[in-house]
């Protein structure tokens, strides 16, 4: 149970920072870095990396308490499937936008347009993708074992 959790929220933790990742990807494209001189290039490289940690801090920030109902929901119903988890990534990821959206002025600019949603959904799949691979696909295991264990010799589930 200990090692359950400690796998979960290990997962959650390299979840936010594959999608604080992927967002910075959005900003400084591959392109980008790659026309950079090599002077630059390094610089460049450690402010995108340094600005993905503290997107990651905020990413895990906004997303644990709908992360909380997921993973437990995923846990209780033995989600094993990747869909699961990187569609509850995008949702997440969807939530953010709207809240920021919506915590905009009127006639002030915002960053809702089609790029920055795109970059959002995107960073909320592959942030449910990498939790999958790390925690997702043995959701519900111990469980699942039990349940196995106690079937009668017949194969019917005995009482308890």
């Amino acid at each position: 149970m200990l090692l359950r959790l400690i796998r979960i929220l290990l997962a959650f933790a390299v979840g936010c920072l594959a999608a604080s990742l992927t967002m910075i990807l959005f900003v400084l494209t591959p392109a980008e870095i790659l026309s950079l001189p090599a002077s630059v290039r390094a610089d460049r490289l450690g402010n995108a990396i340094e600005l993905a940690a503290l997107a990651a801090i905020h990413i895990g920030l906004f997303t644990a308490p709908l992360a909380l109902v997921v993973v437990a929901l995923g846990e209780l119903m033995i989600r094993r499937a990747w869909s699961y988890y990187a569609l509850s990534g995008i949702l997440m990821a969807g939530i953010g936008v709207f809240a920021q959206r919506t915590a905009g002025q009127i006639g002030q600019p915002t960053i809702a347009n089609n790029y920055a949603l795109t970059a959002f959904l995107a960073s909320g799949f592959v942030g449910g993708l990498v939790y999958w691979i790390i925690a997702g696909r043995f959701a519900g295991r111990n469980v699942a074992i039990t349940r196995r264990s106690e079937k009668a010799p017949n194969g019917e589930m005995s009482p308890r």
